[in-house]
């Protein structure tokens, strides 16, 4: 039963524009980083040095660092304020629509219901970014010397922030099992994310939250001076993620499901 849920869950998604919209936007910013990244400082001088007089001589010849800051900026912003539009697109569409109580009339647990969604959620998130990094990689080979050498970084900042995107999903899914529609749920998601963007700011509460996990990511790609361990951020991040899904399933065991 796991597996037929999973392979609804996962048409549901296919078959969604807000998947699609999350793989576009990931492949456009994926491809153009690295050439953004490298030709900043011609940008900012025809833009602003010939017309203003304003000198960039102080910038930095551009590194691989930068190409990979690119990404890792997008997730940590753009991308990542689109994670739970994609996850409210699975049990938040289904629950508005009243299919949810089609489909569990069957034999079917709410919990793995429930759960599976939050696997096919994560799955097409994790696809999307992985495909998007590798992209990364590849866009910054004409730019750079070598990016094959520090794509080991770039995937362990990333690897972080999709800890950090499971939360994400799973915040969302409890607030459709409480009763919000998707579009509901989906703001319920990203005030979370800005919630925990404005918290990496601290690094005191950034060091024991998931909101840690943001700075990570980019400090981890950069191969930045080590920072505080990643201990208490991944603890938070999987704790997050495991509290929020087991009070979903609580909460969508014990509710009245309307019917289409």
């Amino acid at each position: 039963m796991t597996a037929v849920l999973a392979r609804r869950w996962a048409r549901c998604l296919a078959a969604s524009w807000t998947t699609r919209a999350l793989a576009a936007l990931a492949a456009v910013l994926a491809a153009t980083g690295p050439a953004l990244a490298r030709h900043l400082p011609d940008l900012l001088t025809g833009a602003l040095g010939e017309a203003e007089g304003v000198s960039v001589r102080f910038l930095a010849e551009p590194a691989l660092a930068d190409a990979w800051a690119q990404w890792t900026s997008h997730l940590t912003q753009l991308l990542g304020l689109l994670v739970p539009v994609v996850a409210a697109a699975t049990l938040a569409a289904d629950l508005d629509r009243g299919t949810a109580a089609t489909v569990l009339t069957r034999p079917v647990p709410r919990a793995g219901y429930l759960l599976t969604a939050f696997g096919a959620a994560f799955a097409a998130v994790a696809a999307i970014i992985a495909a998007g990094t590798a992209l990364t990689v590849a866009a910054a080979l004409p730019f750079f010397d070598d990016p094959l050498a520090g794509a080991g970084d770039l995937a362990a900042g990333v690897a972080v922030w999709l800890v950090f995107a499971a939360s994400v999903i799973a915040v969302t899914l409890l607030a459709a099992a409480a009763g919000a529609g998707a579009l509901a749920a989906a703001a319920a998601g990203i005030g979370y994310v800005a919630a925990m963007a404005v918290a990496s700011l601290w690094p005191v509460i950034a060091e024991w939250s998931p909101a840690g996990l943001l700075r990570a990511t980019a400090d981890l790609a950069a191969a930045a001076e080590p920072g505080p361990p990643l201990t208490g951020p991944l603890a938070a991040g999987a704790a997050v993620t495991l509290a929020a899904l087991a009070a979903a399933v609580h909460l969508l065991t014990h509710r009245d499901l309307r019917s289409p």
